[in-house]
């Protein structure tokens, strides 16, 4: 039988194929490889050669595991459900739990599933490096996106939320921000209303949370408290290094020692939460967008020409993209709560990354393309381009999924941004006004160099 997306992902995606996990911690990234892929419009040959090549070798080398039928036990209840959390046990009983509650108590309706467990475990969402997170975000995007309702991949993804899981607390930000019934805040009260008269200042105050996010990071750099907190009490022979990776050792110890000093690094960001509620409630599209550019800029600054890009830093532009997918569930409140964990786990993230120095790393041409300049697509490919060499070019060597999820990543950002001026140009068939084909030339660019056609 000819295979399609849905028999690729059944035979090489699912809980029955593989364990979710590798070498003790390392996670299954299979589905996420396939998934972006197929949104990048890939032939099934394609998605065929990456399947055989991930299965016999996966690109941090060790080889995929098999699923683990012995450690299967039933869960009756939610507490139970629960009580799990974390524990890296028992992830094929509680893909069975939830697939029974799907359907008996949701009535198949994913979306309704979603909304009653995702809230109560995004807490935890810098487990494994992000990575249940972002499988949740691709599993929302390839199920939900294209209404393929015979796929478990949304099962699966929350099973590994629940199954890798550190709580860095629960947030309660919208508490005090929640005005009257109808849930809204006056523009008295912010000082700033949200209408098309006004979208310079709406800008404005989105750039002015985009240079805080990123003095967040720079902060911390230089104060080195957090970095301080964490060398000190970080004793890695106290943990079972079989079943826990250093990274997740590092976020136990920062959560349980640095935890107000956590909270007082993303202040500023707290202290906006006003500003930010009602940006979800009124533009949370276009706040979404413009944090994205910017965990996407500091992204392309922890590039450097002899060694390329950061390899954790892309999992802040990659999982704040799977924040947008697992958004769209989500009611405004638990989007605040979400969007403000979600950044103290980046810096928490940062910290373990020893903090590297993206602002000495400013790559001037990529901060000063011309909308106009001709030269500017005689260099960068376009995303055509890209997406030819990915399939049926050079690129179609490349079986390093982080490269193909950057690309599809960065051509979705444009794809979704319904924000469009007056004068427009289309061009990859998409449409995009003078600025946006600015920010279009930079992220041509960052993804060129992932993928190796360009030099960092």
């Amino acid at each position: 039988m000819e295979n399609t997306i849905k028999t690729i992902i059944r035979k090489y995606c699912s809980r029955n194929s593989f364990h979710i996990e590798y070498g003790g911690y390392l996670f299954n990234h299979f589905s996420h490889g396939v998934i972006a892929l197929h949104k990048l419009g890939s032939p099934i040959n394609r998605l065929e050669s990456f399947c055989e090549s991930y299965t016999n070798h996966t690109t941090l080398g060790a080889k995929l595991e098999l699923p683990r039928y012995n450690d299967r036990f039933k869960i009756s209840n939610d507490e139970e459900f629960f009580n799990i959390k974390g524990k890296k046990i028992n992830y094929l009983g509680t893909i069975d739990y939830l697939s029974d509650q799907l359907k008996n108590k949701f009535n198949n309706d994913k979306t309704k599933l979603l909304q009653h467990y995702v809230p109560k475990l995004y807490d935890g969402l810098s487990a494994t490096v992000l990575h249940p997170f972002i499988s949740l975000g691709y599993s929302i995007d390839y199920e939900l996106g294209d209404n393929t309702s015979d796929s478990e991949l949304i099962i699966d993804a929350l099973a590994y939320l629940n199954f890798s899981n550190y709580s860095i607390g629960f947030p309660n930000y919208s508490k005090d921000v929640i005005k009257g019934n109808n849930n809204t805040i006056s523009s008295e009260d912010l000082n700033f209303k949200s209408n098309n008269n006004n979208n310079n200042i709406t800008n404005e105050k989105f750039h002015k949370i985009g240079l805080d996010l990123k003095s967040i990071f720079l902060e911390v750099r230089k104060n080195g408290r957090l970095t301080e907190l964490l060398n000190k009490n970080y004793n890695p022979n106290l943990f079972d290094h079989k079943i826990v990776g250093e990274i997740d050792q590092k976020i136990m110890v920062l959560v349980q020692f640095a935890a107000d000093e956590i909270e007082k690094t993303v202040s500023t960001l707290i202290q906006n939460k006003q500003f930010l509620f009602n940006s979800i409630q009124n533009n949370w599209k276009e706040l979404y967008t413009f944090l994205y550019d910017t965990y996407f800029s500091i992204y392309s600054l922890s590039g450097e020409k002899s060694k390329g890009d950061d390899f954790f830093i892309l999992h802040l532009v990659t999982s704040f993209w799977a924040l947008g997918r697992i958004s769209t569930i989500l009611t405004q409140e638990q989007k605040l709560d979400l969007l403000i964990t979600y950044i103290k786990v980046t810096v928490v993230l940062y910290v373990i990354q020893k903090c590297p120095d993206f602002d000495n790393n400013q790559d001037n041409y990529a901060f000063n393309l011309s909308s106009n300049s001709s030269n500017d697509d005689k260099i960068i490919p376009s995303w055509d381009e890209m997406k030819n060499y990915l399939f049926y070019g050079e690129g179609k060597k490349i079986e390093e999924e982080h490269d193909i999820k950057i690309v599809y990543s960065a051509i979705d950002r444009f794809r979704n941004d319904k924000k469009f001026s007056d004068v427009c140009e289309e061009k990859d068939g998409i449409i995009k006004s003078d600025d946006q084909i600015k920010k279009d030339k930079f992220l041509r660019l960052v993804a060129a160099r992932k993928l190796l056609m360009l030099k960092w």
